[in-house]
């Protein structure tokens, strides 16, 4: 189930007082992104951004590699039966052909060669971290991602609802470091 801008659910939400009269410049498959300044407002029926944050903190993990929710603003509707999620979160920009960062996305994208696409997350993000490790053991950026790819597979452990979302598309550039993140790891088979 997308969102789609004419369902009766998501004009409703969209009367929310941090989304009137905007205009989304963005969309996944589960969600819309609207600008707000220096961030944007995302709205999702994914509950994992959600959740995943909420691990993350518990876990008193801070990842350079994943988006960083500035706030939830809450549950603001309902969507097909799904809780409406607003989360304000980090402003990310597309990456660039050519660029280092496209570069590594491509490079990070070849762990997944060889993974069945079907896999449950955890299974996925396991095989992601060792590949990532033996990849090349000097590497600072390498490490980082072995840790991110071991923290999901950590948070997805028995969560079969979970799929991967890993893909090109999904890989964005912090605008200030150019460092790269990857934005909505998760699918949830739910929908």
């Amino acid at each position: 189930m997308g969102l789609s801008l004419t369902s009766k659910e998501v004009k409703r939400a969209l009367e929310h007082p941090e989304l009137q009269g905007k205009k989304p410049f963005g969309r996944g498959r589960y969600s819309l992104v609207f600008d707000n300044a220096d961030a944007v407002l995302k709205l999702t029926v994914d509950r994992g951004a959600v959740d995943l944050q909420a691990y993350l903190e518990n876990a008193c993990q801070s990842l350079h590699t994943l988006p960083k929710i500035r706030r939830v603003v809450g549950e603001i509707g309902e969507c097909a039966g799904q809780p409406l999620w607003l989360l304000e979160v980090e402003r990310l920009d597309k990456l660039v052909a050519g660029t280092p960062q496209r570069k590594q996305a491509l490079r990070l994208k070849k762990i997944q060669h060889g993974i069945n696409g079907k896999a449950i997350a955890e299974s996925y993000f396991r095989v992601a971290e060792l590949t990532c490790r033996h990849m090349s053991v000097s590497s600072e950026i390498d490490e980082q991602w072995s840790n991110t790819f071991r923290l999901l597979a950590d948070y997805a452990a028995g969560k079969h609802h979970l799929g991967c979302d890993f893909h090109p598309g999904n890989f964005l550039t912090r605008p200030a470091t150019g460092e790269l993140v990857l934005n909505d790891p998760f699918e949830d088979r739910t929908h």
